[in-house]
């Protein structure tokens, strides 16, 4: 499994939802050549009551993507090679931080199919 990393501190919520959407598509387009790819996205904790705006804003967008969401031990597993977890998984995996190294500033997420960005991301700033 070969892990790429994309950092978004720093940037506003649409910003880092467009790197995001064009950093993944990109990843996807590579090809796999026969190993999965995993896109590190790290975004940070945000503060103790609000949590990470791009955070809350990523996780929300690939629920909504229709992504399977990889969860407790089964992420661990994922992320050490356990490809069958991936099977049926639909146009993308994802797994927290939290379920993979207890690390909440961070989102893995395993493409598989083409994601588009959203029309309010290339107009807002927030």
């Amino acid at each position: 499994m070969q892990i790429e990393r994309l950092d978004l501190h720093g940037y506003f919520v649409a910003d880092a939802m467009l790197r995001f959407v064009g950093r993944y598509n990109t990843l996807l387009g590579e090809g796999q050549g026969g190993e999965w790819r995993v896109l590190q996205v790290i975004h940070g904790k945000g503060s103790v009551d609000a949590g990470s705006a791009i955070r809350n804003t990523l996780r929300d967008y690939l629920r909504q993507c229709g992504g399977t969401r990889i969860k407790g031990h089964d992420a661990q597993l994922a992320m050490l090679g356990a490809e069958y977890l991936f099977d049926g998984c639909g146009r993308l995996a994802y797994m927290h931080g939290e379920d993979v190294d207890r690390n909440g500033g961070q989102t893995f997420v395993v493409p598989m199919g083409r994601l588009r960005a959203l029309p309010e991301w290339r107009t807002y700033r927030y």
